[in-house]
């Protein structure tokens, strides 16, 4: 997507601060880039959501974020650090998260604020 914002004039991507609200797993060395839902507390609580397989679509539709896990480790827990990227539109629209997610029987992300 960095070369289609720069041919439509639009501005990198910026990545934003937030805390892991449940703790996530990841592969040892590598960046991993997971979808996510966001609710704009300060700071930003990301919930990752389930089924982030790509054949799975269900987590794509629910997103409103990816979350950024560094390459050190394999586990984060709740309140780690984390980098965010919002999907498209969704720092624009001042949106936070459908509040639904896939890893909940409610489906509904828990409110942090």
């Amino acid at each position: 997507e960095p070369w289609l914002r720069a041919a439509l004039g639009l501005p990198p991507e910026k990545t934003r601060p937030g805390v892991l609200a449940e703790a996530g797993r990841k592969p040892d060395g590598l960046r991993c880039f997971f979808k996510a839902g966001i609710h704009m507390c300060e700071p930003a609580h990301v919930f990752p959501l389930a089924h982030q397989a790509s054949y799975q679509v269900q987590a794509l539709t629910e997103a409103n974020a990816w979350v950024i896990y560094g390459e050190d480790g394999t586990e984060l827990p709740t309140g780690s650090a984390v980098e965010w990227v919002p999907l498209t539109g969704f720092a624009e629209s001042g949106m936070e998260s459908s509040g639904k997610t896939s890893r909940s029987t409610e489906n509904e992300v828990p409110k942090c604020c």
